[in-house]
């Protein structure tokens, strides 16, 4: 009993030793640092907090919010672009009520020659004018703020137009070397001039001067290019 006892007392150390299990120090020191890197990786993992949304559209809403969003952003920047205009339109009309005492009575105007060769039906023509329009009116503009010798007289044509009514007479003209020949005049007064080429997409051929506009301008001087031209 005695020398089992002590056999087995033997065979304990053994058995608990490195050499037993064949851990040698390399192979010990190997399995200290994959146990160190994988306890990090875990605590980096689980410990990690949510992460913030990618998107500030919530993730509930659908195609269709994320649409509106998109549109009420885009309308907010139009407004911007307008309310931009409206300030150099508010800067123009305080303008005009500092020069009231300037007004020298003289009646201005802006003329449409119409061309009556390309048989334009009544709408077409409404629309042709209503381009020229603003195309003179926005040429009349951008010359008055051009730095050049006729930018006052610009403004002022302007200025007295918008104060007394911003009249336009449309008159007739039978083909487009007369309205070539028209723009030339007012060109040589130094007046404004708007020329519409039509799109094409109804009625005339695309790339047709339809309508030219004149002015606006003092009367006296546009009756000079115009004066003897009939009403459309």
């Amino acid at each position: 009993m005695e020398n089992k006892a002590a056999a087995a007392v033997a065979v304990v150390p053994e058995a608990l030793s490195l050499d037993a299990w064949g851990l040698t120090p390399p192979v010990l020191v190997a399995l200290l640092v994959v146990a160190f890197v994988t306890g990090a990786l875990l605590a980096r993992f689980f410990g990690r907090p949510s992460a913030p949304p990618a998107s500030s559209v919530p993730s509930s809403a659908t195609p269709k919010d994320a649409k509106s969003k998109k549109a009420a952003e885009d309308e907010s920047e139009d407004e911007d672009s307008e309310s931009e205009d409206d300030s150099e339109d508010d800067e123009e009309d305080d303008d005009e009520d500092e020069d009231d005492e300037d007004d020298d009575g003289e009646e201005h105007k802006m003329v449409l020659c119409v061309r009556t060769d390309l048989k334009m039906q009544r709408g077409k023509v409404a629309a042709q004018c209503g381009h020229a329009v603003l195309g003179a009116y926005r040429e009349a503009r951008r010359r008055g703020r051009s730095g050049k010798e006729d930018q006052e007289v610009c403004r002022e044509a302007l200025r007295q137009w918008s104060r007394q009514g911003q009249a336009k007479i449309a008159l007739a003209i039978p083909d487009e070397a007369t309205m070539m020949d028209l723009e030339a005049k007012a060109r040589a007064r130094k007046l404004p001039t708007y020329i519409v080429a039509d799109a094409g997409r109804t009625q005339i051929a695309a790339g047709s001067l339809t309508v030219l506009a004149i002015g606006p301008g003092p009367k006296s001087k546009l009756d000079e290019v115009t004066g003897h031209l009939k009403l459309f």
